[in-house]
């Protein structure tokens, strides 16, 4: 079905929104091609690397690789930190502000059963069960959590990705 209809549902969600704010400003259209859509600037900047793309140079001539930003907040550990049994693995899961929570609570329940460790960033979200190899807090300091685990289960946002490829850790 998405092979079916993702042309018109990019066109219609994005291009015409864009292409309508183009017009506003006497700009020409861009059509309907969602890449060229997002990468029609006088520079492009890229926040990965260009083998994430398949790519060994710049994939455009305005574009430019940056390389992954590496970005954790800067907040304290949880109080619980100091509890992680440090030779069981651990399992860092986080779907971001933009998770499911219900997802999030499936996917500890399941991931649970494992007998690893798991350290569970909630960014907010109700009902994640605690307790035995459960830690969770609203947010952690990604960087620290991605370093001290065997797995990074996550929505595949580039932060969280980065965290985890930046330490050699698998992302799921």
């Amino acid at each position: 079905l998405f092979d079916l209809t993702h042309s018109f549902y990019f066109s219609f969600f994005y291009g015409r929104p864009m292409n309508a704010l183009r017009r506003h400003y006497g700009l020409p259209s861009l059509g309907h091609d969602l890449q060229h859509m997002y990468t029609d600037a006088d520079l492009v900047l890229f926040s990965d690397v260009p083998e994430l793309y398949g790519a060994t140079t710049n994939p455009i001539d305005n574009g430019l690789f940056l390389g992954p930003i590496q970005w954790s907040p800067d907040i304290p550990l949880p109080d619980w930190w100091s509890q992680l049994d440090p030779d069981t693995p651990t399992i860092y899961v986080t779907l971001g502000s933009s998770g499911d929570s219900n997802l999030l609570r499936r996917l500890v329940e399941s991931l649970r059963c494992t007998g690893l460790q798991l350290i569970v960033a909630s960014a907010g979200a109700p009902g994640v069960s605690t307790g035995g190899n459960v830690f969770c807090a609203d947010y952690l300091p990604g960087d620290a959590a991605a370093a001290r685990s065997v797995l990074v289960v996550c929505n595949g946002g580039s932060p969280t990705s980065s965290q985890a490829l930046a330490h050699g850790v698998p992302v799921l």
